[in-house]
């Protein structure tokens, strides 16, 4: 996870190895569901997420979470997102 201002200067950075995942929408998922915790913690708000994963992303703006082990992740992370302030999901 990377964190840039608007001009695209870096803030910070974050790494994290989840161990056991094959499924790269698993590991896309657990990673959103991550970086929205860390935004919720840090209280950001006017905040662009930016994912390579076009499928987490259309699950999210549609709310069409297929019965997988990640759209059960990306469930969590809607619920998520819905209490958060100015926070959006882009691919």
């Amino acid at each position: 996870m990377i964190l840039r201002r608007d001009d695209g200067r870096c803030v910070g950075a974050k790494t994290r190895i989840c161990s056991g995942i094959h499924d790269a929408a698993m590991a896309e998922a657990t990673r959103l569901l991550e970086a929205l915790y860390w935004v919720d913690r840090n209280r950001l708000s006017n905040t662009l997420i930016e994912l390579d994963a076009a499928k987490i992303v259309h699950t999210l703006n549609h709310h069409n979470f297929p019965r997988t082990n990640w759209g059960k992740v990306a469930r969590n992370c809607s619920r998520v997102l819905s209490r958060l302030n100015d926070i959006s999901v882009t691919w």
